[in-house]
Parts: structure tokens; C-alpha cells; sequence
């Protein structure tokens, strides 16, 4: 039989036996808990969202940057909100009236700050447009080598002339509302402009370029959108004048907004001229005396519903207003284009319907 000291040395070996191989046990199991927290929670992306360099990189995904750089145009501080309603107000036939609460009241009397909330929307948002556009051409060329037939090579083309356009108004957005009107080519020389950004990521410090060349750098994009969009006139349907997207001839009319605003009126002929002659869009002139109609019969039924003296003197008033405007808008020649773009032509002796 062992003796009991023996017997005392075997049972300690084999409590430090045991413990060395608890301890073992102990240090795997962090390092498989380490390993797990590694790849399983700090490396995880979320599902609805994908590294920026693996996006787009076939057609469909290209399209899908499309539609977010439009619904970037859907925000509350563009053509939806502030973009088109504080210049309104801004006008001289918006009047404050007891009870207003003062509401957008800083913009109507004028007293407008660089840190007013409304100014600084407007100002992110054609931004955020132009980021979306800058994005999509980053990384368009990544779809080029997935491309096999000439449909989807001309889907390409036109998909990256909407990004081009998109820029190219967002940027004269801000040029018209943030920077001051060109007078002559040596004083926008002189005149501070926009921050052009041409690329989504990018280390470069934003600075604000001149005016001269934040007008060449709506220009250049104009001249690339219209080339990409170029549009097949024998296969043009008959609604292109309600299309859902950005065309050549958007990018012309745009183009002769911006020639007029540098006062550059032969160039606003010519590009607006190319709309007219392409007779794809109806001019105001055409629809003039319906409109007009329709404005009668509408404040005619009011008329005969509400018979009040106030009401009556309110229509009068309205009717007036609206023959003033009316004529304005035939004299001077409005020409109503998608996107918000008019050129007027009536100061250079040219009719509504082209003729000299």
C-alpha cells in the first residue's frame, strides 16, 4: 500500500494537473469569445446599406443611384419647399395680414442671415444633390466593362447625362441665390462663386472658386449632359414634354437659363431656339386664351356661389392681377420648359411662335 505522504504528493500533481488544464480551457474560450466579437458584432454592415466601394457595379445598380440622386430633388427645401416658396414671398404680391404668426416673417421683410435655418436647407440640399451626382460618376466607368449590347451602352450614356444635368442645376441654383449677378466677364472674374465639387471623395479644401468659374463649370456639365442625352428625334414619342426624366432638350433650356443670367443673348436664342424648333414642347402662346378661359369660368362659378361685396371686390381685384400678368407673360415671351427653366426672348424681337 502507498504510504500517506505518497499518496498526499499524487492527489497534488493532480490537483495542478486539473488546473492547468482548466486554465487552458479558459484562455480558448476567450480567445474564441475575442475572435467572435471580431467578426460577428464589429465587422457587421447593416443590411440595408453596402460599402461605398463595392457599389454600382452593373447597370442596375447604376440606375439605382439614378433614382436616389432624383429623390434628392424631392426635398422639403427644393422645388417642393423653400426653393420655390421663399422667393414668393420674397415678392412684392405677398402681403402680411393681422394673425400671421410671423411665420417665414424674417424672409419677408428681408432680414435674412447666413444662419437662418430655411437659407442654410436650401444651401445643404442642392449640395446633397450634387454629392449624389458626383457619387454616380465616381463610379459609373465600374459598369462600363459589364456593358454587351448598344441598348445598354445607351442607357449608360443617358444615365450619366441626367447625373451631369442634375449637377449642372443644383450648381446654378446656388449661383442665383448665393452669389452676385453677372454684370461682365471681367467683373465675374473678380466676384466670388460657388465650392465646386467634381468628385464624391475628396480631400480638397472647399474654397470658393470665382464666378466666372462656377458659370464654366455649369456650362461644361450642360455640354456633356446634352451629348449623353442625345435623343433620337424619328423615335421620339409624343409626350416627351411630360417625361419623368432629364433630356437634351432640358439641358438646351437650361443652357439658355444660364446664357441669360450672363446676359449672353445671342447663346439664349440659340439654345432656346432649339427647344422651339424642335416642336416637342407647347409654347405659352398656344394655350394663352385657354388658360384664360378656364381662370374666368372658375372665378364666374365663386362668383355665383359666394354673392358677397367682399368677395366680388377680391375677384375683381384677381382678375385684374391676373390680365396684367397674363400679358406680361405674352409680351415678354415666356417660354415654360421642365425643371423650372424660362428663358424670355421678348427684349431680342422674337414672336412666340419663332418667327422674327
Amino acid at each position: 500500500m502507498l504510504s500517506k505522504k505518497k499518496l498526499n504528493t499524487i492527489k497534488q500533481c493532480y490537483r495542478q494537473k486539473l488546473t492547468e488544464i482548466r486554465n487552458i480551457f479558459i484562455i480558448l474560450a476567450s480567445c474564441a469569445v475575442l475572435l467572435g466579437f471580431n467578426t460577428s458584432c464589429l465587422d457587421k454592415y447593416p443590411e440595408n446599406a453596402i460599402p461605398a466601394d463595392r457599389a454600382i457595379t452593373n447597370l442596375e445598380e447604376l440606375d439605382q443611384a439614378a433614382i436616389g440622386m432624383y429623390s434628392a430633388f424631392k426635398s422639403s427645401a427644393l422645388y417642393s419647399g423653400y426653393l420655390t416658396l421663399l422667393p414668393d414671398i420674397q415678392c412684392d404680391m405677398v402681403h402680411a395680414v393681422n394673425g400671421y404668426t410671423n411665420t417665414y416673417g424674417n424672409i419677408w421683410r428681408w432680414d435674412i442671415l447666413s444662419t437662418n435655418s430655411e437659407i442654410t436647407s436650401v444651401y445643404a440640399s442642392l449640395y446633397n444633390v450634387i454629392a449624389c451626382a458626383n457619387f454616380l460618376l465616381e463610379y459609373a466607368p465600374r459598369v462600363e466593362k459589364t456593358l454587351t449590347t448598344d441598348e445598354e451602352w445607351s442607357q449608360y450614356e443617358q444615365i450619366c447625362g441626367e447625373a451631369y444635368f442634375a449637377r449642372a442645376l443644383a450648381y446654378s441654383e446656388l449661383i442665383k441665390l448665393y452669389c452676385k449677378s453677372y454684370e461682365s466677364a471681367e467683373q465675374a472674374e473678380s466676384d466670388l462663386g460657388v465650392v465646386i465639387v467634381t468628385k464624391y471623395n475628396t480631400d480638397e479644401p472647399m474654397v470658393r472658386s470665382s464666378l466666372a468659374q462656377s458659370y464654366d463649370r455649369v456650362i461644361e456639365d450642360l455640354d456633356m449632359a446634352a451629348k449623353l442625352m442625345d435623343i433620337d428625334e424619328n423615335n421620339v414619342g409624343g409626350n416627351i414634354y411630360n417625361a419623368t426624366y432629364f433630356n437634351e432638350y432640358t439641358a438646351y433650356a437650361l443652357r439658355a437659363r444660364v446664357a441669360l443670367y450672363m446676359k449672353d443673348y445671342e447663346t439664349a436664342i440659340e439654345y432656346s431656339s432649339r427647344v422651339i424648333d424642335s416642336n416637342l414642347y407647347l409654347l405659352f402662346a398656344k394655350c394663352f386664351g385657354e388658360v384664360f378661359f378656364h381662370y374666368c369660368c372658375l372665378c364666374k362659378f365663386i362668383l355665383c356661389k359666394f354673392r358677397t361685396a367682399s368677395v366680388s371686390i377680391l375677384l375683381g381685384t384677381f382678375l385684374a392681377l391676373l390680365y396684367e400678368l397674363l400679358n406680361e407673360l405674352h409680351d415678354s415671351c415666356l417660354i415654360d420648359f421642365s425643371c423650372r427653366t424660362l428663358c424670355c426672348l421678348g427684349k431680342h424681337n422674337r414672336c412666340l411662335d419663332g418667327s422674327e
